[in-house]
């Protein structure tokens, strides 16, 4: 494993943190990152919980009040900016065959998660089941013309 680069060692104004620089590098094994977010997670839900359910409700119900008075979407220029700029090679790296990136579907718990194979075969068909349920639900119908809007690479279209 080689050193950071040296623009690692001092960040940019307004740039990202030392820790998010050092892991867009690639030096840091899967592992470790795995171990780390599973941390963070642990340490959200204890502040989440923590004063028990009575506080745990209210500040849910704060949550909530906040969303509702809330634009539905904050910075889009922001995120526009940041998704067009990743090359189409990312997606394929971290979606499956569909390239469909709002949702999927998984209908039943498969045990078989733990291997990464068959989590990318699993991904598929959550895929298909997610575009599936999604012509059900508008009722669509052999020969009837979609527009697909900000849908990515247009699965359900295809």
């Amino acid at each position: 494993m080689s050193a950071p680069p040296a623009s690692l060692l001092v960040a940019p104004p307004g740039g990202a943190s030392l820790a998010l620089r050092l892991l867009e590098t690639g030096l840091v094994p899967d592992a470790l990152i795995r171990a780390g977010i599973r941390r963070e997670l642990r340490a959200r839900l204890r502040d989440e919980r923590r004063g028990g359910p009575d506080a745990e409700a209210k500040r849910q119900a704060l949550l909530v009040a906040s969303l509702k008075s809330s634009p539905i979407a904050i910075e889009t220029a922001a995120a526009n900016e940041q998704h067009y700029e990743l090359p189409s090679e990312f997606f394929d790296q971290v979606l499956g065959p569909h390239r469909k990136y709002s949702c999927a579907y998984y209908p039943l718990a498969d045990a078989a998660a733990a291997d990464p194979n068959a989590a990318l075969a699993r991904l598929g068909a959550a895929e298909e089941a997610m575009l599936d349920l999604t012509c059900r639900r508008a009722q669509l119908a052999d020969g009837e013309r979609i527009l697909e809007l900000g849908c990515g690479w247009g699965s359900l279209s295809l």
